[in-house]
């Protein structure tokens, strides 16, 4: 449909009479009035006033004038030879029939202020008006202003009547300009269309669903107006007809358009401060709210292998932009969707260029603005295994969201609140931040020292309640809680424990410990169940300490904030280890007094049968030396280093000792399949090799007829390393003692690194080799070190044997780095931390959809065994940053996870902080293929869920902004 150029005269003299020609002499009359057309005198005369809007007059042009028609407001030029140039006069203006082509000024229009002659007369207008004698009944179609008027009614061709409009973004000049229904009228039937207008003043033909006859309408089909569109007219188009009568349309009162717009969103202005941008509450539901799910949209199973979803209601955009506008949106139900058959289908509203459908599809969302997820579902033949938790909720999302946090982070630690021993017994505490759900709060420094700040200790009163005392300053260290309402005594020599509470009314608080603990069973005693409803009112846990009675210090402070922990590990009193009981009540031997006196074995005890076989040049599998049968000691010497993998002659019970008295190292390696089954080593069920170390290394085996294999009872490696451990009676250095980290002897004890006598050669950036076979020995978790100019350390990954060589595959970092030079000084150890040995590596992360750009990394990461924990953060440049996020925060991780894990497996936390705003929670989620998702918590759901990240989610990343990824798995 195309528009006419607009005219400044909606509707000539003789059109205005058309109303009267709507019968079957319509088309007789309309040519009589063309043979009737006057060849004199005005055509088109329109009201209007002199001047712009501004008060202009006069144009350019000698004897033209500015005017504006006071019908459509359209400023005109039209010549003037009659009226004063006069702003605001009044004035028709029209064409003479002898020159149609000029527009001029007819004459001034009277305006009738007082009764015309004299006061006999009432006001004329008084006559027509509302109870008048000559009351007049309009019709909305004679309101020129956006009516519609038959034009052509044989052809169906109505005029539409222009004016500036209110629309949604603003005001719209909607065009004089005629629409041909001709296209629209029913083979049978009828139908109602409408003719309506958008934002822009373009109009459009909306046609209804047909109904049966035109005297069975109801106005339930006329058809309704999208979004965005407006109603001008309805015209009613039936098959019979063969003309189109003004009686056919019909004009809405008030106008649809003005109407629908008097209480829109664009409407409503938002208070404002100073000279700020004007905006309105549509502006305030785009950049505050979300596109989500408010009503309806039940998924249900339909026992097929698809599912049906209800009809909803709920919010979305037509764009994936976080401002664009958000609409309030419904959709028709879908009774039959088909998902993917053993796959995980996404189902989600479409925005679906204006007609929301809901979709299901493999693929997960990650445009949430124009979707709306109601649904993830594995689909399993007919069997569906539906969650719509992860529906995004926005309704009373707010209340949602505070619910959700305040259930799972009551209490969250932000900043400070550093616990330390000061004084003697006493403590400290620095200032704290926290979250409370969404609220912020900060807990002020405290010196728990007797000289201002006290806290309450609180112990059960043996009734089911609590006793309070207040007033505390020092942590008791005679006392536990035994449960009957009065403290017990600590027995001499144990431990009482401390757990200490900080609340929101700053306000700290001491539980007494429960038990009359050794140190062992002080360390691993877990915080009280049940707790005194105050502390659960508004405190939380943030210390223990445990002390030894009637001690002046605290055995250990363990903090339970942030990442940090002063407890020690393991074991370090020797009387803690259990079974061990022998002798008086209270002392504590590796032997009783009359094992130690040697009762049921010759004293002294000897073994005195050696022997000293020929000098090994080569590895030894099943060796049997001369007088093997009868030795008790084997005193070895090689010409180079070798490898025993069995060795002959064992019985159940028999005793051998192994002597290296020569100047090279002798490997026995465990379990190896190069000897017999019944020859073999089994070193204490270590997969290492046992180094026996020249001038001195030397092991004790017992051979186990039941399993058939050599033990290991004692291990020697270097003697010049080890200072016997002065407790009981036990021998100094033994394999078993250096190796286990449960306890600690006095004296020196063993630093836990083992010599390597073979030699490492540089392969690669991350492998060395060494000639034999060391899987054995240099597995998985195995810290090494080596000089390369420097000392340089690491930690093996895997080692694979491929004649003549084991490759050794090393965890990479940026601190040491192997190179390809010679390597000496090699070393390795089991030792969870051997002296020297770093407590992290840094790496040079590989990330996608991050540019580091100018901020600040840091990347490290720590091994205990075959656990790699990892601590990677980015802050963004205080001033110009050029850091930056394009999609989900992707790390890939340098050490490979074990193959067990699988896809959306927690790893560890994440904080993502916007500097001006608010710190958002997230998760470290393994992605598969050693890459390691940020996902944010989005809690506007009914539960809290994963979402992914980007640069704008969960906030845009910009000046000061940082995040922070903690996490650890199994390699």
């Amino acid at each position: 449909m195309t528009s006419p150029a607009p005219h400044p005269w909606p509707l000539s003299q003789w059109e205005r009479g058309e109303d009267e020609m709507q019968n079957t002499n319509s088309r007789l009359r309309k040519a009589l009035r063309k043979v009737a057309q006057p060849q004199t005198g005005w055509l088109d005369v329109f009201p209007a006033v002199i001047g712009k809007a501004d008060g202009t007059v006069l144009t350019d042009v000698p004897g033209e004038i500015y005017v504006r028609n006071v019908l459509n407001g359209q400023t005109l030029t039209v010549h003037n030879s009659v009226a004063p140039n006069t702003p605001l006069l009044q004035v028709d203006v029209g064409r003479r029939v002898e020159r149609p082509g000029l527009w001029q000024i007819k004459g001034t229009r009277e305006a009738f202020t007082v009764p015309a002659g004299g006061s006999n007369v009432p006001f004329h207008h008084e006559h027509h008006e509302e109870g008048g004698a000559d009351r007049l009944n309009l019709s909305r179609k004679q309101i020129v202003y956006l009516t519609v008027r038959v034009s052509d009614a044989e052809n169906f061709v109505v005029q539409v009547y222009g004016g500036v409009s209110r629309m949604g973004a603003g005001y719209a000049l909607i065009q004089n300009q005629a629409v041909d229904l001709s296209a629209y009228v029913p083979a049978a039937g009828a139908v109602y269309v409408n003719i309506e207008t958008d934002e822009d003043g373009a109009l459009t033909v909306n046609e209804g669903t047909g109904f049966a006859a035109k005297e069975l309408a109801t106005a339930g089909d006329i058809p309704v107006s999208a979004l965005g569109q407006y109603r001008i007219a309805t015209i009613v188009l039936f098959e019979t007809m063969t003309e189109l009568l003004d009686e056919h349309i019909s004009v809405p009162m008030p106008l649809e358009t003005n109407y629908h717009h008097e209480h829109h969103a664009h409407d409503v202005l938002l208070e404002r401060l100073g000279a700020t941008v004007e905006h309105d509450v549509q502006f305030m539901q785009d950049v505050v709210h979300s596109a989500g799910w408010i009503a309806g949209a039940n998924v249900s199973d339909n026992g097929d292998g698809t599912i049906a979803v209800a009809a909803g209601i709920g919010t979305i955009r037509a764009t994936d932009d976080d401002t664009d506008t958000l609409f309030l949106i419904d959709w028709v139900a879908d009774t039959s969707i088909a998902l993917t058959d053993d796959d995980i289908n996404w189902v989600y509203i479409s925005y679906n260029a204006g007609v929301p459908i809901p979709v299901a599809s493999t693929s997960e969302p990650t445009d949430y603005n124009t979707k709306i997820l109601l649904a993830k579902i594995f689909r399993n033949g007919t069997e569906l295994h539906l969650n719509q938790t992860v529906r995004f909720t926005i309704g009373n999302h707010a209340a949602l969201m505070m619910r959700s946090m305040s259930e799972t982070m009551p209490f969250a630690w932000v900043s400070g609140a550093a616990i330390a021993e000061v004084g003697t017994r006493q403590f400290s505490i620095t200032e704290g931040a926290w979250w409370n759900g969404i609220t912020r709060f900060i807990t002020p420094e405290g010196g728990f020292d007797g000289t201002a700040d006290t806290y309450n200790m609180y112990y059960r009163d043996g009734v089911g309640g609590w006793t309070e005392v207040v007033g505390e300053t020092a942590i008791n260290n005679t006392q536990y809680d035994d449960g009957d309402g009065t403290p017990g005594t600590l027995t001499a020599n144990r431990y009482g424990i401390h757990w200490i509470y900080i609340a929101t009314d700053n306000d700290v608080h001491c539980i007494l410990g429960q038990g009359d603990y050794t140190l062992a069973q002080a360390q691993q005693a877990m915080a009280p169940e049940a707790i005194p409803p105050e502390l659960e009112t508004d405190s939380r846990l943030i210390a223990k300490i445990i002390i030894q009675k009637s001690s002046a210090v605290f055995e250990s402070l363990e903090t339970f904030i942030g990442m940090e922990s002063s407890s020690p590990a393991g074991i370090s009193n020797h009387n803690d280890l259990s079974g061990l009981q022998g002798g008086t009540s209270g002392e504590y031997y590796h032997l009783t007094q009359a094992e130690h006196d040697g009762g049921g074995l010759p004293n002294p005890f000897a073994l005195t049968a050696d022997i000293s076989p020929t000098s090994l040049s080569a590895d030894q599998n099943n060796y049997n030396p001369t007088g093997l049968s009868t030795a008790d000691v084997i005193r070895l010497t090689s010409s180079t280093t070798v490898h025993i993998t069995g060795l002959q002659g064992g019985a159940d019970g028999r005793i051998i000792i192994i002597y290296n008295i020569g100047g090279y190292n002798i490997h026995l390696d465990n379990r190896s399949a190069s000897s017999s089954a019944e020859n073999r080593f089994d070193l204490n069920g270590s997969s290492f090799s046992v180094i026996l170390p020249g001038s001195g290394g030397s092991i004790t085996l017992i051979y186990d007829a039941t399993d058939s294999l050599w033990h290991s009872l004692s291990y020697t490696p270097q003697p010049s390393d080890i200072t016997p451990s002065g407790i009981g009676v036990a021998d100094a250095g033994t394999f078993e003692l250096w190796s286990r980290g449960d306890h600690v002897h006095d004296g020196t004890p063993k630093d836990g690194w083992i010599a390597e006598s073979d030699s490492w050669s540089y392969a690669s950036a991350s492998t060395f080799t060494i000639s034999g076979d060391h899987t054995t020995r240099l597995t998985k978790g195995t810290k090494i070190k080596w000089t390369q100019t420097t000392i340089k350390y690491s930690v093996v990954l895997s080692s694979s044997y491929s004649a003549p060589n084991t490759t050794v595959t090393i965890a990479v970092n940026t601190d040491h780095v192997i190179t390809n030079a010679v390597i000496s000084s090699n070393y390795f150890s089991y030792a969870d931390v051997p002296p020297g040995f770093p407590s992290s590596f840094a790496f040079s992360p590989s990330w996608t959809n991050v540019t580091v750009g100018n901020g600040t990394q840091v990347a490290e990461y720590s091994i205990t065994g075959n656990i790699v924990k990892y601590k990677v953060s980015l802050v963004w440049a205080g001033a110009a940053p050029t850091s930056a996020i394009s999609g989900q925060i992707q790390l890939t991780a340098p050490i490979t996870p074990l193959s067990d894990y699988v896809q959306y497996d927690v790893f560890g936390n994440a904080a993502m902080v916007d500097a001006a705003n608010a710190l958002y929670m997230g998760a470290c989620v393994y992605a598969g293929s050693s890459l390691i998702d940020l996902r944010v918590i989005n809690a506007a759901g009914t539960y809290a869920i994963w979402t992914a990240t980007s640069g704008t989610i969960p906030f845009t990343f910009g000046i000061n902004d940082r995040f922070t990824m903690e996490f650890s798995y199994i390699f």
